[in-house]
């Protein structure tokens, strides 16, 4: 994957300011939770069904509570390789244990190339401290 760090602007807002550090730990988990997905896409893509509790999903249009399906929908159209670039993301807070991600690139396919939009919501599960999607929004141009 060929990516970019996190859009940060050249003055942090007023929150980010008043709450450096929430803001900085959540950006850092972020941007490793984002380079680890998006290499679990290009490298092994089913290993992604494991990033995911309970989640609600909206793909190319369609809602859907089961990330097999987005699976489903690439093996049906012959997609068994991916290859995300100029992935450029933002993040912010939504409380300590919610994270609002929004992520734009391009994913390559089928030797060709496609923009895409990803928005996220990634929770913490506190049993085991780690992190998973439970909201995603994805947007190819196909």
């Amino acid at each position: 994957m060929n990516s970019s760090w996190f859009y940060s602007g050249s003055r942090p807002p007023l929150q980010q300011q008043l709450l450096p550090n929430i803001w900085n730990i959540h950006r850092r988990i972020s941007e490793e939770f984002i380079r680890y997905y998006y290499r679990q896409w290009d490298n092994n893509f089913p290993a992604i069904l494991n990033l995911y509790s309970n989640p609600t999903i909206t793909f190319l249009g369609h809602n859907m509570n089961n990330p097999y399906h987005i699976m489903n929908y690439f093996k049906r159209n012959g997609i068994y390789r991916f290859e995300h670039e100029r992935v450029l993301g933002s993040s912010q807070p939504i409380n300590n244990d919610s994270i609002l991600i929004n992520i734009t690139g391009t994913i390559r396919f089928n030797n060709n190339r496609h923009n895409f939009i990803e928005t996220l919501v990634i929770k913490r599960n506190n049993n085991n401290n780690c992190w998973y999607i439970v909201n995603q929004i994805i947007i190819i141009s196909i």
